[in-house]
């Protein structure tokens, strides 16, 4: 067993040591305007989780707010306005009180800024969640495109940045004041052994915003704006 575990440290040495070099690639300016920041910003939404397609989870009111890059705030509440969870962050800081803290898994955050789900990483850096909240793909991805394949109706950037290949598909084929995009983030855990995703839409028709996250395990959240 010991040399087992030898053999694949060596070759996991190996191959971050072999990693090639990849320069990003410019985007052109009506590119750019697909991404965002993501700070200072602020909203409100309504929340769903779901399993295998069925509900088991509604938040009527989600309200949240981004200061910096690294700080944001996030309030849960019931139908009738009561507070029943807060989770905040700043830098590698997570702090979470309410009365459904006592439900949740424990949540922290990595060494390297990812968010982490009783102690596994999700994919996700801490800082990026206000850009899933405010239907923003983040602008940092831009600097890390190494390709791109465009098709009649759909545009495809292959982004790797913090460990990550994240895979992001521009649908093109909405009209002037709809848009739609998805990723697909993957990453390595267990010495390269195995491959976790995930996957973020977002979709925006006539001003009326909505989202998705899934994992592979079929577990679903899905948000949009309260004021329609």
């Amino acid at each position: 067993m010991k040399h087992f575990i030898a053999i694949i440290a060596l070759l996991n040495l190996y191959a971050c040591s072999t990693i090639e070099v990849v320069e990003s690639i410019p985007l052109h300016e009506s590119e750019l305007v697909k991404f965002g920041t993501c700070f200072p910003k602020d909203g409100g939404l309504k929340l769903e989780v779901s399993f295998d397609s069925e509900r088991i989870l509604q938040i009527n009111q989600l309200d949240w707010i981004s200061t910096s890059k690294d700080s944001w705030k996030a309030q849960f509440s019931d139908p009738i306005g009561r507070r029943l969870l807060e989770i905040a962050s700043s830098g590698s800081n997570i702090s979470i009180i309410g009365k459904m803290k006592e439900n949740l898994p424990e949540i922290s955050v990595d060494t390297d800024g990812f968010l982490e789900v009783n102690g596994y990483k999700i994919g996700l850096l801490t800082s990026e969640i206000p850009c899933l909240l405010s239907f923003t793909l983040p602008i940092e991805w831009t600097e890390y495109v190494i390709g791109k394949v465009i098709s009649e109706k759909l545009t495809t950037y292959d982004v790797r940045i913090n460990k990550r290949a994240i895979s992001v598909r521009s649908y093109d084929d909405y009209n002037y004041n709809s848009e739609r995009a998805c990723s697909e983030i993957k990453w390595t855990s267990m010495l390269g052994l195995k491959t976790n995703k995930i996957e973020w839409c977002k979709e925006n028709i006539s001003g009326k915003k909505t989202s998705t996250l899934k994992n592979a395990q079929g577990i679903v959240l899905s948000w949009r704006e309260d004021d329609y």
